[in-house]
């Protein structure tokens, strides 16, 4: 199985993508991989959605229910009675369960680590399908093993989902470019364009999706964080106003103060929350997912690949960012912060970028009093393991 890529964008550079492409418009790309057949059947991710809390779904598209969903963890009885075809097997985060699977998503790393959530694949016989749907979010689907017809529509209508059902299915959906991938083939697709993709064979198709968190869900967890700091108890002040002439009138000046006061406790810009905001929101986009990998990460020999000359593997679970002040760095891990020299940046950027470190870089890098406390402390705390 080869998981990088020499012709990713077809031709096209990073940034041309990033420019013409990134959340504006789909690019297909002719065998973007070679020889990516997946290092598992389907028997096996059968087996992983059985034996743990992994986030897959079965999708049975004239099931119990029309578009029936059931979620795992699934039992074998599920898979025993199946039909032929016109189903769908999903399963989240394979990279947490199947490391090899990190030299794909390193092809997407163009992109910010934060940005990229998971590698999910789909697998499916002829016909199976999730239907006609719209996303939040881009997505480079990967045609892993036989083949997937896709359709495009970017006229749907978000709104006009099918009644009653699990998914959200467009309830109109008219093709308008369509496309049959095979093994190596990918697209890409920005958020909000309709999409239909039907197994034209037995087929497995990777989905590398990126994590877009919504203005609700940073304002839910940043005004929380506010408030349990105690940071928005700053009183309302109106020195200097006029006499009021048309009594329970709320005035437009009044609006607009209230409007900035309360702007105010958000940004921070008269409160002194800008470190706060910093140090929230690199916990908020490190926090780990709650997923069960006893079993299958319980040995990392396949992660790292029996090297000798590997002595320290980062596990990929582990979710890691790090901000730049003028006179540390804030490093988070899993949702915690922690402060170090600037001295340190080179080596938080070196342990970023690898999740394999050789004894001898790792040694280099500790002749530095700061390298060598910071590579000390994230081993003691098992962020980083001694192989």
């Amino acid at each position: 199985m080869t998981m990088e890529s020499h012709n990713l964008l077809g031709g096209v550079s990073h940034q041309q993508f990033l420019d013409e492409y990134w959340q504006q418009k789909p690019l297909l790309v002719r065998q973007a991989f070679s020889n990516i057949a997946p290092p598992f059947s389907v028997e096996e991710l059968a087996g992983l959605c059985c034996d743990t809390e992994s986030s897959g779904r079965l999708i049975i598209e004239k099931g119990d229910t029309p578009w029936q969903v059931i979620q795992s963890p699934l039992e074998e009885e599920h898979f025993l009675n199946l039909p032929d075809s016109h189903w769908t097997l999903l399963v989240n985060d394979l990279e947490r369960y199947y490391p090899e699977h990190l030299a794909l998503l390193e092809n997407f790393r163009f992109i910010p680590d934060w940005r990229i959530d998971d590698l999910m694949v789909s697998y499916a016989p002829e016909g199976g399908s999730v239907g006609p749907h719209i996303d939040q979010y881009d997505v480079f689907l990967i045609q892993a093993q036989g083949k997937r017809h896709w359709m495009l529509d970017p006229a749907a209508d978000s709104n006009e989902i099918l009644p009653d059902i699990e998914l959200k299915i467009l309830e109109e959906f008219n093709t308008q470019q369509e496309w049959t991938l095979e093994a190596g083939d990918m697209l890409y697709l920005p958020p909000n364009l309709a999409h239909y993709g039907v197994a034209k064979n037995d087929c497995m198709t990777y989905s590398v999706g990126f994590r877009s968190p919504s203005q609700q869900e940073l304002l839910e967890s940043w005004l929380y964080e506010l408030a349990k700091k105690e940071k928005t108890t700053a009183r309302y002040k109106d020195a200097g106003r006029k006499p009021q002439t048309r009594y329970g009138e709320i005035q437009d000046t009044d609006i607009d103060s209230l409007k900035k006061h309360l702007l105010q406790a958000i940004t921070g810009n008269e409160s002194g929350n800008d470190e706060l905001f910093k140090d929230w929101l690199g916990r908020y986009l490190t926090e780990p997912k709650n997923t069960d990998q006893e079993e299958y990460l319980s040995d990392e020999d396949d992660f790292i690949n029996d090297k000798s000359d590997i002595s320290y593997f980062r596990s990929p679970n582990t979710q890691i960012a790090w901000i730049k002040e003028a006179n540390r760095i804030t490093l988070f891990i899993d949702g915690q912060s922690s402060n170090w020299s600037i001295e340190t940046q080179q080596a938080i950027e070196f342990i970023c970028a690898n999740y394999e470190y050789s004894h001898n870089s790792v040694k280099e890098y500790c002749k530095n009093k700061c390298n060598q406390e910071l590579f000390d402390t994230l081993i003691d705390q098992g962020d980083i393991q001694e192989v």
